[in-house]
């Protein structure tokens, strides 16, 4: 009971502590952007520009401030307590634990309201949508739960025989589904769109030739170097690139379903969780996988934290030393190519294996000597930074040999820095908004994994449980709260909606793994006490707070999961009419578009093609961009229009420019000193030259 009121309390002081900071740092009054400087540095109007110097202050206050007053709250009050008898406390835990209620059902009843404000992920799911049928389906999974935990031999058989199977067999069908939703071609609608424009060029030109940190910094890291090596093997094309781009979110959502599997002892609630991170990430209708396929997230900022974060678990759990020695450097590295493929998410997933090294070293600080854990916890933070660094020399030295310049690293996060500094299409977040829930379950995992940091160390007198699979709750616990909290400035500075659904995974799983602790502990109470109906009844009761968290958690995750089902329809009929559409191959004004370009230029010709089919145009007909810029999806600097703009008044000695008349991009009146020369058989792509020539 004291270590429950314990967690009430701190919990509610770090809730005050965050509106207090935000109360202190008002991001009312933002600071306007400097004019003169966005209109010398980009192409988009002033409207655009939203710094917001103090949201950002605010996030970095909370997020170093939270795990320390965690762990000062947790300790100061076991000290407190300890000397106290419990009976003198048991109003109050009384008084915290429904005040904890009812606190949560008026906010709850608040964001309900506020979800018809715009808040469509939320009025989407089956609870919101038919209460009655999500309260029914709900209790029977709640049925199904208590009845194979009953620990009878034949429902033991029956649920590891066909439940887990079974639930198995769901999990990687929702993966497959997902995954072929994004395969397409040529033929597809959002080829020519924004998104994919500005994520598949920078793939294309490298492919190309073409050298990153060199003649190009792409906003979104160097995976197109990575992805390089095996597109040469496979070959390079729209449905080749979508195939491995579905390869790669197979492989972070299967990193995600087999870390709650492994890391939960239901696994009806492994499912039950995986089904609602599918249902918000991926299957949402204002989201759905029917809509745009955003590259930049799924999977290029998600496959990195999920395969790192599933990796972890088997470093926790891992019990040979040399497996446990090999997954360790395994971990180094791959956070170590994070950086590389993408520098927001690979930075986060470097600091949450630096930190967690830190912290899984202090939980044994105590029962070692003091300069040992020091220089144990120095040797991680050297291996990691020595492995980032290796990785980033090796990369240097290669673009030396392959183009005789050094890249220009600080450039990886140019584009960073423009957006964050400048507010680049930058949205306020909101007050009462869906994030609270995600930072709440941050501040309960740090707390649960500092309260463990400071019992493991016998700073308080609380029981430490030697089983492994409660430690290892705990230290994943606070891996999770990490890589979250760090992942989730993706949602700070642009708190769009849509911007929260993707990082929202690691909180999910956090509920998750909370949900089957709750569960568990539960069903421990009523198994250890040798008491009448009645008697266990009021035994729940005394756990209130525990019974009433659990039944919400439950409530929301399995309404989630039950509401892919009535929209599974048309979730299916997504892929089938994009492997449909692959099949039939390129389409006929494309190919004519490719023939053109191969029949006017030449190998050494200067070609540079003005159209949003400029990635495709390029990759088939073997030209590679002349100019050091961005592809057109990416372009947001007036240095990078002047540089085209240069190049169509002067173009180079048989140099071939392409125009599609559709193509917005650039300004038809800067082609005043070329001359038409031809055009495509459907006159869809015209042909300019130099009049000089």
């Amino acid at each position: 009971m004291k270590k429950n009121m314990i967690g009430l309390i701190t919990v509610g002081v770090c809730i005050c502590f965050i509106i207090a900071i935000a109360i202190n740092f008002p991001t009312s009054n933002e600071p306007k952007p400097d004019a003169k400087a966005v209109q010398n540095l980009f192409i988009f109007t002033l409207a655009n520009y939203h710094p917001e110097p103090q949201e950002r202050l605010n996030y970095i206050i909370d997020t170093l401030s939270l795990p320390f007053l965690c762990a000062i709250l947790y300790y100061s009050l076991s000290r407190l307590f300890s000397r106290l008898k419990l009976n003198k406390f048991g109003k109050l835990y009384w008084f915290l634990a429904l005040e904890a209620v009812v606190i949560s059902i008026v906010y709850l009843y608040i964001l309900a309201f506020a979800s018809r404000l715009g808040f469509d992920y939320l009025s989407a799911n089956l609870l919101s949508q038919n209460p009655i049928l999500a309260l029914a389906l709900s209790a029977s999974l709640l049925l199904a739960l208590i009845y194979f935990q009953a620990g009878k031999k034949g429902t033991a058989i029956l649920e590891k025989k066909v439940l887990d199977p079974f639930s198995l067999v769901l999990g990687m069908a929702l993966i497959i589904l997902v995954s072929i939703a994004t395969v397409f071609n040529e033929a597809d609608p959002f080829v020519p769109g924004g998104h994919f424009l500005a994520y598949f060029d920078s793939v294309v030109q490298v492919f190309l030739g073409k050298t990153l940190l060199v003649d190009m910094a792409p906003q979104y890291g160097l995976y197109a170097l990575l992805l390089k090596p095996l597109f040469k093997v496979i070959g390079l094309s729209v449905l080749n690139f979508t195939l491995v781009m579905a390869g790669l979110k197979a492989l972070a959502y299967l990193s995600i379903f087999l870390l709650l599997r492994r890391a939960t002892l239901s696994k009806l609630i492994a499912f039950i969780g995986f089904g609602t991170i599918i249902f918000f990430t991926c299957t949402l209708g204002v989201v759905s996988i029917g809509t745009d396929p955003f590259f930049q997230y799924d999977p290029h900022r998600l496959v990195f934290p999920a395969v790192f974060i599933f990796l972890l678990w088997l470093y926790i759990t891992e019990r040979k030393p040399a497996l446990h020695k090999i997954l360790y450097w395994c971990i180094s590295l791959v956070c170590a190519i994070s950086v590389l493929w993408n520098s927001d998410s690979g930075l986060v997933v470097m600091l949450t294996w630096l930190i967690y090294g830190v912290y899984d070293e202090l939980l044994s600080f105590r029962s070692q000597k003091i300069g040992a854990a020091i220089l144990k916890c120095f040797k991680h933070l050297a291996v990691v930074i020595g492995c980032t660094a290796m990785v980033l020399a090796l990369f240097a030295l290669y673009t030396y040999i392959t183009s005789g310049q050094w890249p220009n690293l600080a450039n990886m996060a140019l584009y960073t820095q423009f957006f964050y500094f400048y507010g680049f299409f930058m949205l306020p977040m909101r007050p009462i908004h869906a994030w609270n829930i995600l930072a709440l379950a941050y501040v309960i995992g740090l707390l649960l994994s500092t309260s463990f940091l400071l019992d493991r160390n016998g700073y308080t007198i609380a029981h430490v449980s030697r089983d492994p699979k409660d430690q290892s709750f705990y230290k994943i616990t606070f891996g999770l709260s990490v890589l979250g909290i760090g992942l989730f400035n993706y949602f700070v500075g642009r708190s769009h909606d849509y911007n929260l659904l993707p990082v929202s995974w690691a909180a999910l799983i956090l509920m998750t793994l909370f949900m089957d602790r709750l569960y568990n502990e539960l069903v421990r109470i009523l198994q250890t006490r040798h008491l009448k109906w009645t008697g266990k009844a009021l035994l729940f009761f005394r756990h209130i707070d525990k019974v009433f968290f659990f039944l919400l958690l439950f409530l929301f995750f399995s309404s989630s999961a039950w509401s892919i089902l009535p929209n599974l329809s048309s979730y299916l009929t997504v892929p089938r009419t994009r492997l449909t559409t692959a099949s039939e191959g390129m389409p006929s004004s494309l190919n004519l578009q490719i023939r053109f370009i191969e029949s006017t230029a030449q190998e050494k010709d200067p070609v540079f093609i003005l159209s949003d089919y400029a990635p495709e145009l390029s990759l088939y007909s073997q030209h590679a961009r002349p100019l050091a810029i961005q592809g057109f999806g990416e372009l947001v600097l007036q240095a990078e229009i002047r540089k085209i703009n240069d190049f169509l008044s002067n173009p180079p000695q048989n140099a071939k420019i392409y125009w599609t008349p559709a193509f917005s991009s650039i300004d038809p009146r800067t082609f005043s000193n070329l001359v038409q020369v031809s055009s495509s058989e459907d006159g869809s792509l015209i042909l300019f030259e130099s009049k000089g020539r």
